[in-house]
């Protein structure tokens, strides 16, 4: 998320200055820029005029999406994995815990599927946007 921060607003620019700005290691910003680039966020140039840019548009990607490009896992427990094999289940039956971490999966999916990045990068629930230090009210009408 703080890569994409960095990266928002501005053109190309070094991962160095990434990492400065938002207090990253570098081999932990390359390994994610490099995730990112694969998942059509950003672009990477490299060599003398090389430097990161953003790609996409942050309003269009959800947290969800975000969180499958850089391959994290969203489930709850490994029981909510397509595959997973249940010996409980496989002996008992029908477990009640598996129903309602089923139930919980869905409303947290749900939820992660519903706010932009940009919505979490620089909005607040009151309507506040953020954006490079500066936070600005956005009244609501309608």
């Amino acid at each position: 998320m703080r890569i994409l921060r960095a990266l928002f607003g501005k053109g190309k620019i070094y991962t160095k200055e990434i990492c400065e700005n938002e207090f990253l290691p570098q081999q932990f910003a390359y390994r994610i820029l490099k995730k990112m680039e694969t998942g059509g966020l950003v672009r990477i140039t490299r060599g003398i005029d090389g430097g990161v840019e953003l790609i996409a548009d942050l309003k269009s990607i959800s947290i969800f999406d975000l969180l499958n490009i850089l391959d994290k896992k969203q489930e709850i427990s490994i029981c909510m994995q397509p595959d997973f094999q249940c010996k409980w289940t496989e002996q008992n039956g029908t477990c009640i815990v598996h129903q309602n971490l089923y139930a919980v999966q869905q409303q947290m999916n749900s939820l992660l599927e519903g706010k932009s990045v940009y919505q979490l990068l620089f909005e607040t629930e009151s309507g506040t946007i953020t954006k490079g230090g500066t936070t600005n009210v956005v009244q609501n009408h309608g």
